[in-house]
Parts: structure tokens; C-alpha cells; sequence
């Protein structure tokens, strides 16, 4: 903030410097001692590392344990997603944590006790490959490594980075106690305890069931996928194949073709249907075709070309696109390959006339029957051919489909589902059973997706069952963890049966506040297309699923009283112990008869279904369960908001929601959240995802410690990163990079300089004058109801999660109102009035409720620099460290300044100023002016109006308004008013005529405004007084 004693002000409103009239006076250092220029030890630029170190503690964890001391406060819960357990924190983690702690400090502020606990995902595959990394597993795999070994190393690498993350979320000033007891851990002995007692409450509401059939597959991963843990790859390529599978029509079909010649004797000669596939490798499993019943389709002829005289079954609507098909392999060399070229269409029929149809495929054993074609509405005539080759083992609508059929052919489901792929997506034995001795040899072992596709489509080639090959571009399923496309494949997997609660689960949303808005129709959509959820996985570091299996018949004992016993085990002898202990120790006594022999189970539980019930450790959740561990939840929020990533509406959102549903008893239960609250992703200034290979990741720890001359730039704090984190709009993806960290450190630098300047400015806290509202001149009332709007606004902000808003809100604030406006104007009462002057002492009072409701604004966004503030505020020699400016509470503006009237007026006169001043700037560019102290201004108010009344009931106030020497209201602007030579500008303001001349007063060299009386005397009268009394 300039001063003064300055040459030439820099600062005015909105649109002028204050300018001046001669050239810049001498400089006169006899008055600057009886100046009362801001005095401060705070400094703008100061040392953060050690700053922020020397307030971090009073402001995190003593903070957070003495607001949670306070039982008399109502609690406000924020539950915790808790981050991954595996490596380094990254500056999404940050904006994340910091996000949370801003709401968790402005409800402290506010009066709320707030209740958080941080906590950590551990369990999962990203540890678990980590462990195969290492060099003591050299050599070994998922399957051959003792799982108790496995599980000890990915406990202690879990624990490391949760160390480590640890101490980083120390650094960013995150407000919690980080102990053990209050922090949780998804391998925690308790935690587990508290899911086993979740999935045996779905058990006995009958919600968890064993199926074999297909589901997601991850290679990658080696382990089943729920569709919660699927994305898409939009340019996914695959080979696809249209291959010939020769019809044996059926009495319909034959009956439709009577009336045909042609096309009977296509079907006598032999009609081939055409099928199209992106899976080629699941051509083995085929099981049936699938129609449509309403589509209409076609028997056709070739009538040239390569396929010349060929007889082909479509659907009528895809001969268009069939047409124009380049026929055979997709090898090198092959950009020259024939089209097929026009059809004749010999008969049309609808899909129901095929159903009584039956067909073979190119890799049925001749020892087997044929295959029926099946009705399916799913099928379309949208691409491919309209018939649909149906592997139920690789397809969740063609399991569906034959499950249905099953249901009136008693023989077809006696047959078995078929898959012969293993859990490295490689072709089985079991693929001899399907195409014969002569070909297994040529298929077992092979990746099917890679090598097993090739394979498929040469022997399709070689048996000329191949019509053509195509690359296909089109939308695939990979894995969300390792990015790699994944498979369905049939396998024995438990799940959870969402049909029976998903409806409720959409209703309890009904009730739930997003922000943005759009996440509700995000996470509906997700929840509605979801009718089960695969909870097992295939792997060692989890929780196990609790259930053993009969050796004879391969039933699973999955009952109340065993799920207990089993749980019982385990908390005794610890989590380890299910891959240690013997299987009969995992049955209870009454099911040890028989000479059955038992063996455990090997699949975990679906890590969203860890972190999904970490509700359970919730206030409203934990008295929940009995005495005989049974689960009641409340039919209400047990949690005020969940914040997180959007990727979350797919994952934590969902399957917490989804496991607090299950648990309830009411037919309308609640959400287990009031709010949610979602944050876009990191990207660069250009737009671009933060990339390792790109070399535009920035690490929080380099913003806060600085990391040499890397960016140019000195460690910036914990303060700048949350500072920046909260600039951003939380409905888009957030930019970084290090010019954008460098702006928002200015940024928070200018708040900083406005705060110096207040404090230099009052006395310590309590030591000061007191608001008075009948002392107040205009621009006082106007500047508190300006306050008053921001204090409303930024709660509203906080509220609404809206923390970018608060950001502009109290930058503008700072920046129009108060430095360029306010503080610019009172300046001159503050540094030349005496101390115990009424504007003075009023000015004093304002400034101090200015600071106290500005840091209690920024205090939850920049904690640090708000207690420092706090500490010089109370005074500097205070070194209580129980003092906190989060102790104090919001220091709101009492709602008798509200100012209606004020903000009118005051506005209307700085309408006023701002047309002057455009006036001035004038006489500035023609070099005449210096400063506009030195400028007197007549106004002329003949006409009536509403304006004319504002100029004249705040005539006095208006030379400090308008920052001139003198201000003169006249019904008339006269001749004697001016003098020759003099500066003569005039301007008009809504019918108000005003001139602008030079000072006819005196520079006094202490204040340097006009208004000394005479030549001749050594100050001003303002400035006598002033002066007179420092002896």
C-alpha cells in the first residue's frame, strides 16, 4: 500500500491515479515523524517454510482435537474416501484433501463440531503387482507364491506410502488428529470385522449368491471385474471376421420358400447364413444364432464377382453396407481385394421364420448336432448382418438369451455353458472337446485376443468359412487399473443382487444434494444398468470372502452360523490366518460329520466393497450393530457430505451407497450421504493430461518446499497450493502449472499486503475504538454494507461448496472496495488527523471489523497466513499457542449495517467520482496536472433532481470522496468563480454541470492538500492541531 509521503499516488477509483496539479513537491522530511504511518512487524514477504511451520500445529491436529472436545456444538460429518495406499501423493490427492479440509475449517468456523477421520483403501491389485516387482518374488506368480508371504509384503508396502502420504497431508495443513485411533485403514483387524458383519447381512437378507456365468474378465489383472471397474477405449481396433455358417432350414423357412423357385433351390443347393464378429476367438464357444423376429431378412444370390452364384442369408436392411464389402484376408498386399458387389434378393421373410431353423459351424464336430437359432430383441440391424453368432460363455445378452431358451427346451440346458479360456485369456484343453483333434493343437495355450484370433481366422481362411476379414474400429472394454482390454468369460464368481435394491437405492438419491448438479443423473444412470455386482476377486491381498466348499459335490457353506464362526477365527488368530489354518477349522461343529472334507475358499472380496463400507465406522453407524453383531442402520444421512473425484460416481459413491441400502429395513431408507460433492481432474495450462512422458506433472511437494531453480521459483508454502486449489471452478477439469502457481501466489501476496496495511493500522485487538454507526460519514456506511454483502455472499459460497466464488468474492473486495476505494481515501484521516479525531477513530473501528471478517473468510482456505494474521492482530508478543483464529469463530458484520440507503447514495456519488476523474485524466495528459489535491470543484445544482439532493446532504464529504482540496455546491456557476490562466475543465453528470480549477488554498507540507489558509502560515489547521498535540 503506497504512502504519503510518496511522490505521486498510484491508486484511485475506478478508472484515474489520484493526479496532481503542479509538478511533484520536494520532498520534506520535517513532518514525516508526525505522520501516523502504518506500523507492523508483519511482513509481505517473509519466510513461509518456517512461518508455516511455527503455526502449522496450533492450526491441524490441536485444533482438530480441541473443536471435537466441544460436545456442546452440533457435529457436521465429512467422511472420508480414502486414497490408495500405494506410492506418492500426487497434486490430484492434494486438491482433493485440501477441498475437504476448507469445508471441515469454515464449519469450525462457523460454530460446528466437525467429525473427521482420515483413512486409507490398502487392499488390491496395484499393491499386490507391486509385490511381484520386487526382487524377493523373482520368478515367482500369483499362483505359485505363498499367499502369507504375498500378504506380508503388501501390507508393508502399504503401510510405507500410507506413511508417507501421511506426512505429505501434514504438509498441505489438513486439519485432523493423524493418530492411529482416529485414522482408519482398510486392513485394520476391526475394519474387516465390520465388512464380514455387512456381507453376512446380505447373506441372511438373501442378496449374495454364487453363479457360474460369464463376467468381466481382466488378463491383466488375472481376476473378475465388476462394471464398476470398467472403462471404454473409444478406438479400440480388433479384427472382425464374417464367416459362413451353412443353413439347414427348417419347415417354416421351407414353406416361405415354395413360393420361390430360386430361392428354394438356393436352400437345396446350400445357403450360407452370414454371421459378423469382433471376438473371432469365441467362435469355438458358439452355442446358437440370434434373430430378431420383427426384423425382415433375406435369402440372396450373388450376381457377380468373387461370390458369384453364392447363396447368402441377411438381414434386408444391412444389404446396402454388405455390398460394398471387400472380400477375403486383411493380410499385406490385400488394399486390392474384389468388392462383392450387387445382390438379387430371392426371398424375404421375417426372424420368426427362422426359428425352427438350424444351422453348423465351421468348428462343430460332424459328431454333433446342429445349432439352433434363436429370437433375441437385443439383436439390430445397426451393423454387422442381423444375425448374431451367440457364445453364452463370452456374453452377458447371449447368456441371458439361452438361459431364457433353456426355460422351454429342456435338452438345451442340460448342456454345458462353453469357455475354454483360462485366467490368462489363453485357449484351454478344453477347446479340443469343441473343434476336434485336428485343430486343438493349433489353439491350445494361445492368447485368444492376440495370437488365438490369427489362429481362428487362418483356419477359417483354410476351410474357405471365412467371407471376409475387416479391421475394426470400435468401442472396447478395458480394464480401469491396468488400462488393458479385458474379456467375459464364464466362471463361478459370487455376487451381490442388486435387482432387489436398486430402486431404492434411486429413490434415497432423491433426497441427496449434488453439486454440480449434473452428478445425480451420472450416478442414477450407473445404478440403473446395474442388476448384480461381482464382489469376488480372484487374488490374495483382501479380505477373504468367508466361505468354504465341499470337496465332494463343490457346494459352498455359506450359512449365518458359519459366516460367524468363521469371523470369530479370524479375529482371534488375525486376517492372515484363512491362507494359514486348515479348512475344517473354518466349519463349525455341528457341519464336521460324515467324513466330509472341506477346502476354503480363494477368492477376496471386490475392494469397493471395502472401501463401500467404511460407513459402517460412522457416529451414526457404530452403535448399529447388537450384541450378536447384527446391523441396523438409521433411516437417515449418517454422513453430512462425500467429496471426491467425479471417476467416483462410478466407485465410492455407488457402492456405498449401495451396501448402506442393503443394510436398511425401511421400504424409503435414506442415502448414507446428504451431499455430494465432485472435483474435476488435473490438467496442464494447454489442456493436457498431467503425464510423466509429457514432463508437465507438478509435484505439490515442489510447490511447497521448492525444489533449486527447477521452476524459478522460491518454495511457495502449503498456503499457495491450497490457495490455487481453491480457485478453480469444481465443475471442470482444474489447470496447473507453474505460471499458474506463480499467479496465485500474487494473488494471495496482494491479500497479504492489504491485511499489512490494517494491521499497521489499528491497535491490538480489544485495545481499539468501537463501531459507532451515528459517527459514520457516508463512504464508512457504504464500505460496511459492501462488507456486510461479502460476508453473506462468502457464506453462501462455503455453503454452496462454491469455494472459487469466495476467492473472487474477497479478491474483488479487497482489490475495487477496499485498496483501490476505501482505504486509498482514508488514508489522509488515518496518517495526518489526530489520533483521537472522530473520523479517525471511526475509521479505525471499520478497519478492524474489516479484518476480522476478511480472515474469517480466507482462514479456511489459507489457515497459515490467517493465524499469522490472527497472532499480530492479538498482538505479536502473545505466544499463546492455544490461541487460533478458528477459536474465535466467523466474525460476521452485525446486521444493524446493513445500508441500503448508503449503497445508493454512496454509489451515485462514485459514479459521480469516476465521471470527474475521467475529466481530470485530461488535464493529466496534457501534463498540468500532478496530483488532484491540488484541484478545487464547483458544482452547479440548478435543475431539480434526485442527485442534486445527494450532492448537497453530503457536500462536506465530498473533497475526501472526491479527494480534492475543495468542493463547492452552487445553485449557478458564476465568471468570478474562475480565474484566467487558471485550469478551467468542465464536465457534466446527470444534468449537473461541475468545473475543476486550481486550488485557490495552499500546499500544506505535512498533508499536502490545498486547504492551508494563508501563504504565509506553516501548516493547515487539521495539521497544527495535529502536530501541536505530539508535544
Amino acid at each position: 500500500m503506497p504512502s504519503c509521503s510518496g511522490t505521486l499516488r498510484q491508486k484511485c477509483f475506478p478508472i484515474a491515479v489520484p493526479i496532481s496539479l503542479n509538478a511533484p513537491p520536494k520532498k520534506d522530511d520535517r513532518w514525516s515523524s508526525t505522520l501516523h504511518l502504518p506500523k507492523t512487524k508483519f511482513q509481505i514477504r517473509h519466510d513461509i517454510p518456517t512461518s508455516e511451520a511455527y503455526y502449522q500445529q496450533r492450526t491441524t491436529t490441536e485444533l482438530y482435537k480441541w473443536q471435537a472436545a466441544q460436545s456442546d456444538r452440533p457435529a457436521f460429518v465429512l467422511h472420508d474416501g480414502p486414497p490408495y495406499a500405494n506410492g506418492s501423493l500426487h497434486v490430484g490427492h492434494a486438491l482433493n484433501k485440501v477441498l475437504k479440509d476448507v469445508i471441515n475449517r469454515y464449519q469450525v468456523s462457523i460454530g460446528k463440531r466437525v467429525h473427521y477421520v482420515p483413512g486409507w483403501d490398502c487392499h488390491g491389485l496395484p499393491i499386490e503387482n507391486k509385490v511381484f516387482g520386487g526382487e524377493e518374488f523373482h520368478g515367482l506368480s500369483p499362483r505359485t507364491a505363498p499367499p502369507d508371504k504375498v500378504r506380508g509384503k503388501a501390507r508393508e508396502l502399504a503401510s510405507d506410502a500410507m506413511q508417507e502420504q501421511l506426512n505429505s497431508f501434514k504438509m498441505y495443513g489438513i486439519m485432523a488428529d493423524w493418530s492411529s485411533e482416529t485414522t482408519y485403514r482398510t486392513f485394520d483387524k476391526q475394519y474387516v470385522r465390520r465388512q464380514m458383519r455387512i456381507m453376512r447381512e446380505m447373506v441372511r437378507r438373501g442378496l449374495i449368491y454364487r453363479a457360474h456365468r460369464p463376467v468381466y474378465w481382466s488378463p491383466s489383472s488375472r481376476s473378475a471385474l465388476a462394471e464398476a471397474e470398467i472403462e471404454y477405449d473409444e478406438n479400440y481396433v480388433s479384427s472382425s471376421a464374417y464367416v459362413k455358417f451353412p443353413l439347414i432350414a427348417g419347415p417354416t423357412l421351407l414353406k416361405k420358400a415354395n413360393d420361390s423357385k430360386k430361392a428354394l433351390a438356393g436352400i437345396q443347393e446350400g445357403t450360407n447364413i452370414i454371421i459378423w464378429t469382433t471376438t473371432p476367438w469365441t467362435l469355438p464357444s458358439n452355442m446358437s444364432v440370434n434373430v430378431n423376429p420383427s426384423l425382415t431378412y433375406c435369402i440372396v444370390r450373388a450376381k457377380a464377382g468373387p461370390c458369384d452364384g453364392d447363396y447368402l442369408l441377411i438381414a434386408k436392411d444391412r444389404i446396402p453396407n454388405f455390398e460394398k464389402l471387400k472380400i477375403g484376408l486383411n493380410s499385406t498386399g490385400a488394399s486390392g481385394r474384389p468388392v462383392l458387389g450387387d445382390l438379387e434378393i430371392l426371398l424375404e421373410f421375417q426372424g420368426t421364420d427362422l426359428i425352427d431353423s438350424t444351422y453348423r459351424h465351421p468348428f462343430l464336430p460332424s459328431n454333433e448336432s446342429a445349432r439352433p437359432i434363436i429370437a433375441a430383441s437385443y439383436v439390430t440391424a445397426d451393423s454387422g448382418t442381423g444375425l448374431v453368432h451367440s457364445a453364452p460363455g463370452h456374453g452377458k445378452d447371449d447368456y441371458n438369451v439361452w438361459q431364457e431358451y433353456c426355460q422351454t427346451n429342456p435338452k438345451a440346458a442340460q448342456e454345458a455353458i462353453i469357455s475354454p479360456v483360462d485366467d490368462s485369456s489363453c485357449f484351454t484343453k478344453d477347446v479340443r472337446k469343441l473343434i476336434g483333434k485336428s485343430r486343438d493343437n493349433e489353439l491350445m495355450g494361445l492368447p485368444v485376443q492376440s495370437e488365438g484370433t490369427r489362429q481362428i481366422i487362418k483356419q477359417l481362411y483354410n476351410s474357405f468359412d471365412l467371407f471376409t476379414e475387416i479391421r475394426y474400429q470400435h468401442r472396447y472394454p478395458i480394464d480401469w487399473r491396468t488400462s488393458q482390454p479385458v474379456i467375459v468369460r464364464c466362471t463361478s464368481q459370487w455376487f451381490a443382487n442388486l435387482e432387489a435394491i436398486k430402486e431404492k437405492a434411486l429413490a434415497a438419491l432423491d433426497n441427496v444434494t449434488f453439486s454440480p448438479a449434473s452428478g445425480r443423473g451420472r450416478l442414477e444412470a450407473l445404478i440403473r444398468k446395474r442388476n448384480e455386482w461381482c464382489i469376488s476377486r480372484q487374488r490374495v491381498w483382501g479380505v477373504p470372502i468367508p466361505v468354504v466348499y465341499n470337496m465332494e459335490n463343490d457346494e459352498p457353506l455359506l450359512s449365518i452360523e458359519n459366516m460367524e464362526h468363521i469371523e470369530n477365527v479370524l479375529m482371534e488368530r488375525g486376517i492372515d490366518y484363512w491362507w494359514q489354518g486348515d479348512a475344517e477349522e473354518f466349519v463349525i461343529p455341528s457341519e464336521r460329520k460324515g467324513g466330509i472334507k472341506w477346502r476354503k475358499g480363494q477368492d477376496i472380496v471386490d475392494v469397493w466393497f471395502d472401501s463401500g463400507s467404511s460407513w459402517s465406522l460412522l457416529p451414526e453407524a457404530q452403535d448399529s450393530f447388537d450384541k450378536d453383531g447384527n446391523l441396523t442402520i438409521p433411516n437417515a444421512p449418517i454422513a453430512d457430505l462425500y467429496l471426491e473425484g467425479t471417476d467416483q460416481h462410478r466407485g465410492w459413491f455407488q457402492s456405498s451407497l449401495l451396501t448402506y441400502i442393503a443394510m436398511a429395513d425401511s421400504d424409503s431408507p435414506s442415502a448414507p450421504y446428504k451431499n455430494v460433492v465432485t472435483h474435476g481432474f488435473i490438467i496442464d495450462r494447454k489442456g493436457d493430461k498431467m503425464s510423466k512422458s509429457r514432463g508437465n506433472v507438478l509435484s505439490p511437494q515442489v510447490i511447497i518446499e521448492g525444489e533449486g531453480t527447477r521452476y524459478g521459483e522460491p518454495p511457495y508454502g502449503a498456503d499457495v497450493l491450497r490457495f490455487w486449489a481453491t480457485r478453480g471452478d469444481p465443475q471442470t477439469d482444474v489447470r496447473i502449472s507453474p505460471l499458474i502457481i506463480k499467479k496465485a501466489a500474487e494473488g494471495m501476496r496482494k491479500l497479504r499486503n492489504t491485511c499489512r496495511f490494517i494491521l499497521g493500522s489499528i491497535p491490538p485487538a480489544g485495545q481499539g475504538p468501537k463501531l459507532q454507526k451515528e459517527q459514520m460519514d457516508i463512504l464508512d456506511r457504504y464500505i460496511l454494507n459492501r462488507l456486510l454483502d461479502l460476508d453473506e455472499s462468502c457464506r453462501k459460497a462455503y455453503d454452496s461448496f462454491d469455494f472459487a466464488q469466495v476467492v473472487r468474492r474477497a479478491n474483488d473486495f479487497c482489490t475495487t472496495d477496499l485498496s483501490s476505494l476505501y482505504m486509498d481515501i482514508v488514508k489522509d484521516r488515518l496518517y495526518s488527523d489526530t489520533l483521537d479525531s472522530t473520523r479517525r477513530q471511526t475509521t479505525v473501528a471499520i478497519l478492524d471489523q474489516v479484518l476480522r471478517t476478511i480472515v474469517s473468510i480466507l482462514a479456511p482456505i489459507v489457515p497459515h497466513m490467517a493465524e499469522e494474521i490472527h497472532q499480530f492482530y492479538i498482538g505479536e508478543e502473545n505466544t499463546d499457542q492455544n490461541e487460533s483464529v478458528f477459536k474465535v469463530g466467523w466474525q460476521s458484520v452485525p446486521e444493524e449495517y446493513r445500508d441500503i440507503e448508503a449503497e445508493k447514495e454512496c454509489g451515485e456519488l462514485l459514479a459521480f467520482r469516476s465521471d470527474l476523474y475521467s475529466v481530470l485524466e485530461k488535464g493529466r495528459q496534457s501534463k498540468v496536472l500532478t496530483t488532484s489535491f491540488g484541484v478545487d470543484v464547483d458544482i452547479c445544482t440548478e435543475e431539480d433532481s434526485s442527485f442534486k439532493a445527494t450532492l448537497e446532504k453530503y457536500a462536506d464529504t465530498l473533497p475526501d470522496l472526491l479527494m480534492v482540496s475543495h468542493v463547492n455546491v452552487h445553485d449557478a456557476i458564476s465568471s468570478d468563480t474562475q480565474t484566467e490562466g487558471d485550469l478551467n475543465l468542465q464536465g457534466e453528470h446527470r444534468g449537473v454541470r461541475y468545473s475543476l480549477r486550481s486550488s485557490r488554498g495552499t500546499r500544506c507540507p505535512r498533508c499536502w492538500t490545498y486547504r492551508k489558509e494563508a501563504e504565509e502560515a506553516t501548516l493547515c489547521g487539521r495539521c497544527e492541531k495535529a502536530v501541536s498535540g505530539l508535544h
